[in-house]
């Protein structure tokens, strides 16, 4: 069992909501909100350094310019980039060469897969050496797969050039590698004691431009590399430039098709009865058994992302696995998911321990007008000054690990993901409170669907104030001694589950999950028809001395149908929610079929009881999963 999943983080909060608003905001206006609530100078300069450093000047032009030169003479010979993004390099590309962004010019990409099967996976080798392993770490291009993923630049001559005429290129090499390929085929890299001659001038030069890292935070690199090319003939010499701009990973989103599902392999205790029953559900998905792995939390440690650049045969997309923000959390494993076309990296070099950074607090929306690039869904414990501390006492009967919750400045995603995520364009994350929830992740809240509606989706949200009227209605109709879960050995009641404290601390629960649903609806433009109500209720791990100005950690009762899997646009995986069981009916999970029903979906459940939901997690915490990758310079 993974027992960070019921702490708190333990890093720096760089990113949050006022307490007191409990909506979206900027990191500029949670700064300030934070300054007038506390008065704390200190707190305010120290976030507001990070929020001015993440949003000051963002715009689609990017956070710098490449100064553009004097006017000089027509250059002897051009640089050349596929500008247009039609995944050729022609004399169309000519004009506005000097300028890339993420809305126009050319592109390259963060080569950081594997194409010849160099990095194999080897248990026990140290995380860092492990991430130091992929196609950009060596100066060679390894393979045809690996030569795809170079994009390319043409040089060619403008004037009559003498045969004494030579070039000379200059770029920034610590984020980039050029190659030249040779009259043999091959590829070598240029250096600073590279020339090109009068010859190979005349008869054109191809060039493979590769970025040897993602890009991290974009105030010290904003992914925009600028190639300059020299002339020298007679005596005199011209410069001619192309800038490219180095794509950005985005995250997946449920309108894009479900291809592989992850998970562990059968050797993992209770993995394999699971792994039966998803593979079952999946259908015609392939699922994935991953051995070696220590916690069965995939979704926690790894985000899946994606990248492109147009290719000569339409898209070159390339998979990028992130390890998350968790530290030594037993997945090393995932970088055997390494190899032609998927790379594996982390995004702190330095990881720390941080249950807010993990991947189940990390979600996206689809792309938008506002948004169009999508949208990050993160969570925050906005109030975590009233969070009690547990010591492993619960109520209900089920015992789990306990849970700290740390100071206000550990409770959000750590400053090095949020600059990350900022980089890759998402400068302007939606934030949902998580201060009521044990393991405080966003997946245990709501989950995107699809939908023929303005918007292209609809949200399942877990809903406790639904949870509690359909309970209240089941013990006024004379169901109190019914168990909340019909699961062997599980023996809280009705009446058990709802007693003066529980309803206490679920006014509270109640009370934030109602402000996050109103964010969602204001932020993402949906209407109450756009959202699907699953009924929440909670256990919680108490004090010996409890306290009712606090609020205790909660976790979900019953398996929580809103932390499951979209199959595809018809079919949701949602675990089997063990509900109360009446006249043969289990309430949850026919209340969950009717409403999925009416959005036009097929809920399939699977049993994920003993493999996951008994660690405090569901069938999302406990899988991944690759998708069709839409190239992002289309949307």
């Amino acid at each position: 069992m993974n027992l960070r999943r019921f702490r708190a983080g333990t890093t720096l909060a760089a990113l949050a909501c006022s307490s007191l608003a409990l909506t979206a905001c900027n990191p500029v206006d949670y700064i300030n909100s934070v300054t007038t609530v506390t008065g704390s100078s200190t707190l305010s300069s120290e976030w507001k350094a990070l929020a001015d450093r993440l949003t000051s000047g963002f715009s689609s032009e990017g956070s710098s310019t490449t100064p553009k030169p004097a006017p000089t003479a027509p250059p002897l010979a051009t640089i050349v980039g596929d500008t247009n993004r039609d995944g050729r390099v022609t004399d169309t590309d000519l004009d506005n060469r000097d300028r890339a962004n993420f809305e126009a010019g050319a592109i390259f990409l963060a080569n950081l897969d594997d194409d010849a099967a160099r990095c194999a996976y080897k248990a026990g080798t140290p995380r860092a050496e492990l991430a130091a392993c992929n196609d950009a770490a060596d100066e060679v291009v390894n393979g045809d797969e690996d030569a795809l993923d170079l994009a390319r630049l043409q040089v060619k001559a403008a004037a009559k050039l003498t045969d004494a005429a030579t070039a000379t290129l200059d770029y920034d090499t610590g984020h980039a590698r050029i190659f030249l390929l040779q009259d043999d085929g091959t590829w070598a890299p240029v250096t600073a004691s590279t020339t090109l001659t009068a010859e190979q001038l005349r008869n054109g030069v191809t060039l493979g431009v590769e970025g040897l890292d993602v890009m991290r935070d974009r105030t010290a690199w904003d992914g925009r590399l600028t190639v300059t090319l020299t002339t020298t003939d007679n005596g005199s010499s011209t410069v001619d430039r192309v800038q490219l701009q180095q794509a950005p990973l985005r995250g997946h989103d449920h309108t894009e098709d479900l291809q592989t599902v992850l998970t562990l392999d059968d050797s993992f205790k209770d993995a394999a009865p699971f792994n039966a029953r998803l593979e079952e559900a999946l259908g015609d998905v392939e699922l994935r058994r991953l051995p070696g792995m220590e916690v069965q939390w995939i979704q926690d440690g790894s985000e899946v992302f994606h990248t492109s650049m147009p290719g000569e045969n339409g898209p070159h997309n390339m998979r990028m696995v992130m390890r998350v923000d968790q530290a030594e959390d037993g997945q090393n494993a995932m970088y055997q998911l390494r190899g032609p076309g998927i790379g594996v990296a982390e995004i702190n070099v330095k990881p720390g321990t941080s249950d807010p950074s993990a991947g189940g607090n990390l979600e996206f929306l689809p792309p938008t007008p506002a948004h169009p690039g999508g949208r990050a869904i993160i969570g925050v414990r906005q109030n975590p000054d009233l969070i009690a501390e547990d010591h492993g006492h619960t109520h209900g009967g089920d015992a789990h690990a306990g849970h700290d919750h740390g100071t206000a400045e550990e409770n959000s995603p750590t400053a090095e993901q949020l600059a990350f995520l900022a980089a890759q364009g998402y400068t302007d994350p939606l934030i949902l409170d998580t201060s009521h929830l044990t393991v405080g992740h966003v997946d245990e809240m709501v989950h995107v669907l699809p939908a023929d509606n303005a918007a292209g989706f609809k949200l399942l949200v877990a809903d406790p104030g639904l949870g509690k009227k359909m309970l209240a209605d089941l013990i006024a109709d004379g169901h109190g001694d019914t168990q909340l879960v019909n699961y062997p050995n599980s023996t809280t009641t009705l009446t058990e589950a709802t007693d003066e404290m529980m309803q206490r601390q679920h006014a509270v629960a109640i009370e934030v999950s109602d402000r996050n649903i109103a964010t969602l609806k204001a932020e993402t433009g949906l209407g109450e028809q756009d959202i699907i109500r699953y009924p929440a209720w909670y256990r919680m791990d108490l004090h010996d001395a409890y306290d009712a100005t606090k609020i205790y950690p909660m976790a979900s009762f019953n398996p929580n149908a809103v932390n499951g899997i979209l199959r595809d646009r018809s079919t949701y995986l949602a675990p089997k929610t063990f509900g109360p069981d009446i006249n043969g009916t289990d309430v949850f999970a026919d209340h969950l079929k009717k409403e999925m029903a009416e959005a036009g979906y097929e809920v399939i459940f699977v049993d994920d009881y003993d493999y996951l939901h008994r660690g405090t997690g569901e069938l999302h915490c406990g899988t991944n999963q690759f998708r069709s990758m839409t190239p992002w310079y289309t949307r």
